[in-house]
């Protein structure tokens, strides 16, 4: 199972079907998506939600993933190379 791979302590970026960011969520919460069949894991952080969801382009605006808050999800190092000096967002994506 694909859900074993995550971390408890750790946040997750929810995408939505068309992979535009939603949320971030705990671990909990995104296990039990995947349980549910709701969602499918792209990464040990990003899951993606199955269905389309339509979100109120106010409540998108209020709850945007920021720059800081990916760096902060990340723990402030890129993903491939494990840099932590010079950071762009997308050398961190």
């Amino acid at each position: 199972m694909d859900y074993q791979k995550i971390n408890l302590n750790s946040s997750i970026l929810v995408l939505n079907s068309d992979y535009n960011p939603i949320n971030i969520c705990n671990a909990r919460r995104a296990i039990v998506l995947l349980i549910k069949h709701k969602a499918h894991m792209v990464t040990e952080k990003v899951i993606r939600l199955i269905e389309y969801i339509r979100v109120p382009y106010s409540r998108l605006m209020r709850n945007h993933p920021t720059r800081n808050l990916i760096y902060k999800r990340d723990g402030y190092s890129c993903a491939y190379c494990g840099a932590k000096e010079r950071l762009t967002i997308d050398h961190i994506h």
